[in-house]
């Protein structure tokens, strides 16, 4: 009886503990859909300045929409994601040299739309805290330009002095990511450093003295709704 016992508590045993295994495993893997909106207050462009000029950054920033999926495997998680962003490039040129027929100061505004095609991973420190590691490609079509120069006399223009020929451009995108998951996991707040750099062309027009530099620094805010979860 006791035998018949001993194995009995063994197979209930054996039975419980494959049930555990059983709903560690589809808790720990499964899969949600998140939306999300990006806002970016930072945003600096290095530029390549000469003994001629000096280029300077003016208030940048970018914004918009994006959609995720991640699939949570323990403590990992992976995922992409796809966005759309409209961004700015605005930047003075001061030029060194004073002469009546060149311009001194001239005041650039361009915006893009950002297309960013994103792989993602990141891990759970906590269960409600995800630090992450994203890279991927955007494309930038061009949306708008805006110009202003100033001559020794005091007089401007507005009108770019070459014919622009703007192309889009595809940038290599990486970011780091720390994101703070609220209300059950519903909602999650994540702060993401990242860095645009085009490995094709530093160069922008298409006469090449204007060179809007290739590599582009910053900090997003992105608050994210997660639903669908299976």
């Amino acid at each position: 009886m006791k035998r018949e016992f001993f194995v009995l508590v063994l197979i209930m045993l054996a039975i419980s503990v494959n049930m555990h295994a059983q709903n560690t495993n589809s808790t720990n893997q499964r899969h949600r859909l998140a939306t999300q909106i990006n806002f970016s207050p930072i945003l600096f462009f290095h530029f390549t300045d000469s003994k001629a000029r000096n280029i300077v950054n003016d208030y940048n920033f970018q914004a918009g929409l994006g959609f995720s999926i991640y699939k949570y495997k323990m403590k990992n998680r992976f995922g992409g994601s796809l966005g759309l962003l409209i961004s700015t490039k605005n930047y003075s040129i001061n030029y060194d040299y004073i002469s009546e027929n060149y311009i001194i100061f001239e005041k650039h505004r361009y915006s893009f739309l950002k297309i960013p095609i994103l792989i993602n991973y990141s891990y759970s420190i906590k269960h409600d805290l995800f630090l992450g590691f994203e890279a991927g490609i955007q494309f930038s079509p061009f949306l708008y330009k805006d110009y202003y120069a100033l001559y020794p006399d005091g007089s401007t223009i507005n009108k770019f002095p070459h014919d622009l020929e703007f192309s889009t451009s595809i940038d290599l995108v990486f970011n780091l990511s720390i994101e703070k998951t609220i209300n059950n996991g519903s909602w999650g707040v994540e702060i993401k450093p990242f860095l645009f750099f085009n490995p094709k062309d530093e160069l922008f027009f298409k006469h090449g003295f204007y060179n809007l530099g290739r590599l582009a620094l910053g900090v997003s805010i992105t608050i994210k709704k997660y639903f669908l979860k299976y």
